[in-house]
């Protein structure tokens, strides 16, 4: 499943290109370029590369973080740079759960980065056969029926450890009830993420 490779070196490009827009959009309404960056050739090139990406914003309390904004695009239809810039903004502004993040915010927010393997959709159709074609703690899953559709990236799973915890919780998020994931009319998807996570503003 994880024929698709990231580098540190990228996924160290993608947190720089993600924090720069949220920054940027926040406190001047800016969108960002990726031509403002000075980036080597070879990172520009995988960058030009077509992956679903997920930026997520996040204030830590104690020893746990809250979930701030978190929005992206699951499947590769944009290149990874482009894709980046689109959900930073969208994290950081649109998130229908959240109001939009304020400039006085910035200091105190974590962002990362997640850039994903195409999803594959799990054949089994009985409810025992879809959980075990999932891995917990590294599948990410998008769920669909009908018009209803949900996604938890993988890192869900540090909440929702339990299988049929986190496919009833993710049932319960595409509008459905939790017993909607066993129903043969269902279809599940998985993916796994490249993640890099750290403080929205450094030095702070």
């Amino acid at each position: 499943m994880e024929a698709m490779k990231i580098s540190n070196d990228l996924l160290k490009a993608s947190l720089e290109i993600a924090r720069k827009a949220v920054i940027e959009y926040v406190k001047n309404s800016r969108v960002i370029s990726l031509e403002e960056f000075s980036f080597d050739d070879k990172i520009k090139k995988e960058l030009e590369k077509k992956a679903g990406t997920f930026v997520t914003l996040e204030k830590k309390e104690g020893n746990s973080f809250d979930l701030r904004g978190c929005i992206g695009f699951p499947y590769p239809f944009k290149s990874i740079g482009e894709s980046l810039i689109e959900s930073a903004i969208e994290a950081c502004s649109r998130d229908p759960r959240f109001p939009p993040v304020r400039e006085e915010e910035l200091n105190e927010l974590f962002i990362e980065v997640s850039i994903l393997t195409p999803p594959k959709e799990i054949k089994e159709r009985s409810w025992q056969g879809k959980l075990l074609s999932i891995k917990e703690g590294e599948d990410g899953v998008i769920l669909k029926n009908g018009f209803y559709t949900a996604l938890f990236l993988p890192q869900v799973w540090e909440q929702l450890s339990e299988k049929e915890q986190f496919l009833s919780h993710l049932s319960l998020k595409a509008g459905l009830p939790p017993h909607a994931w066993k129903l043969r009319n269902t279809i599940l998807y998985k993916f796994r993420v490249f993640s890099l996570k750290d403080k929205l503003i450094k030095n702070q």
